[in-house]
């Protein structure tokens, strides 16, 4: 994985890939501009779910080194802690899937799309 990608991938993972509270307010996203254009690929200003559900797939490729299809600690190490991996393995079964991590950072896209229009901005 280059370097540029994986800088780009754990400021969006760290962004949104913190616990989920039900009654917290939703914030805006603080994604460097970099990141924040790489994930725009339209250029529109703002990432759509399309955008960021296109990115997180492609990384959940990229991160899966041995291609198994499911995404280990040793293979995320990096950009979650062992307590993140956890929450995004909802089955306890030692492997994130690509279905485990979409549901996870969807969910998190819509508690920070402050307005609900499916989008984030910058």
């Amino acid at each position: 994985m280059n370097a540029r990608f994986k800088l780009i991938l754990i400021g969006a993972l760290c962004t949104l890939a913190l616990p989920t509270w039900a009654d917290t307010p939703k914030p805006r996203v603080e994604l460097t501009r970099e990141h924040f254009d790489h994930i725009d690929t339209d250029r529109s200003g703002s990432i759509s779910e399309a955008e960021y559900l296109e990115f997180m797939e492609a990384a959940f490729k990229k991160l899966d080194a041995d291609g198994s299809g499911g995404l280990t600690l040793d293979e995320v190490h990096t950009l979650l802690t062992p307590a993140q991996f956890q929450e995004v393995d909802q089955n306890n079964d030692g492997k994130i899937t690509l279905d485990e991590l979409i549901e996870h950072v969807m969910k998190d896209f819509h508690r920070y799309d402050a307005n609900n229009d499916g989008e984030l901005q910058p």
